[in-house]
């Protein structure tokens, strides 16, 4: 019986020692390459942008949420690219509205959401960003810098955009909002600084915006615009930033805004989805989007420390839709190529990009607990009755 003891000990020895050499046949998929499956699968070749769909129109959207999540990763400087930045650019440069009448075409000057579609102030927004990033990361490929936009006729849309109040409208005759009156300052300056023209000449009364923006500042918080009646986390972060670009931030007692904002973390076990941000006070509306505002925020008021780290990570990463793209909220089968880019900055915002590393729950083979941990349990337990029974026998 104890030569019976030895061979059993053995044995389970041997099976403890294989559950760490051996692999599993089908390993699980991270979250990053859940979300490269979708990102890639909708990539377009020939024009060098993504789609919402896999085989359909590019979007510039979709190209900024992906160009977004390259950037953060640092895969945009391999050579050869990840992708063709000579097409992605030239993509970018075609969605520009530079044709017609700049007295009467609304649009001229402005970016597309696809080629020849509407244009925006967000479109726009999404657009010069997505072109900074491709003009940070053009080095030694060859002539992508004959590749240009109109940056005149840039500041031509915005000033169309501009309305009399000092704010700035989505688009031509829209009504001023703090949104895309941030939006227009950070492509205003921009486009000022990277193609000689004076912010100072196309803003006009920068003091007439400044006192618009504050207009907009109700008790700790900023509203969306003047007739609004609830401040809101979004507003807010572009009031900062706005406020931030025309180098007027000082001038806000920020301290109270500030625990404002961190007063809009839901950490409490009532809220519906802990860790991310609310927008607005008691709204019980925590989602991706005013996360996302709300890290903006605080981090143009170096105070992302201040926040539940552990918390917002975890929020932010379970809003990966089962498809591999992004929803508002945790729970989501078909997220939105939009979202990606909340998703990734709120990340990198919160210096927290390897969670992306982390097995993805929604992958088929995601398992409940470690197969080998499982293995290891299963021999101690039959080692244990093993030797009950050879005690017993002896």
């Amino acid at each position: 019986m104890k030569k019976g003891k030895a061979i059993c000990i053995a044995i389970a020895l041997a099976l403890v020692t294989m559950t760490f050499m051996v692999q599993p046949t089908s390993a699980s998929s991270t979250r990053n390459e859940t979300l490269r499956e979708y990102i890639d699968s909708r990539y377009d070749p020939e024009a060098g942008a993504y789609g919402f769909e896999e085989g359909k129109a590019t979007w510039v959207s979709p190209t900024y949420s992906a160009l977004t999540l390259f950037e953060a990763q640092e895969l945009l400087d391999a050579r050869p690219p990840i992708i063709d930045l000579f097409k992605t650019k030239n993509f970018t440069m075609k969605v520009q509205w530079d044709t017609g009448n700049e007295d009467t075409e609304d649009r001229y000057g402005g970016f597309a959401r696809y080629q020849a579609g509407p244009v925006d102030m967000l479109s726009t927004f999404r657009a010069i960003d997505l072109w900074r990033i491709i003009t940070e990361h053009e080095q030694l490929i060859p002539n992508i810098e004959n590749i240009d936009i109109n940056g005149t006729a840039v500041m031509v849309f915005l000033n169309k955009t501009h309305n009399a109040d000092g704010g700035f409208g989505s688009v031509v005759g829209a009504s001023s909002d703090m949104l895309s009156t941030y939006h227009a300052l950070y492509i205003m300056d921009y486009i000022a600084t990277n193609y000689e023209l004076s912010m100072e000449t196309w803003l006009g009364n920068e003091t007439q915006t400044y006192n618009w923006i504050m207009s907009c500042f109700v008790g700790e918080a900023f509203v969306l615009h003047p007739d609004a009646r609830s401040a809101g986390v979004t507003p807010t972060a572009a009031a900062l930033m706005a406020l931030d670009i025309l180098d007027r931030l000082s001038e806000l007692e920020t301290q109270s805004v500030q625990n404002w904002l961190l007063g809009r973390q839901s950490l409490s076990s009532n809220d519906t989805f802990i860790g991310g941000f609310q927008e607005g006070v008691l709204t019980n509306d925590t989602n991706l989007k005013s996360t996302f505002y709300a890290l903006q925020a605080l981090t143009v008021l170096e105070s992302v420390s201040n926040v539940n780290i552990t918390t917002a990570k975890d929020f932010v990463l379970d809003c990966q839709a089962a498809d591999g793209s992004w929803g508002l909220t945790p729970g989501i089968e078909e997220g939105d190529f939009s979202y990606i880019t909340y998703a990734v900055q709120s990340l990198d915002m919160l210096e927290a990009m390897d969670g992306l590393y982390e097995i993805d729950p929604n992958s088929p083979n995601y398992p409940l607990i470690d197969w080998r941990i499982a293995l290891v349990i299963g021999i101690v337990v039959a080692a244990v009755v093993v030797g009950a029974v050879s005690v017993k026998m002896d």
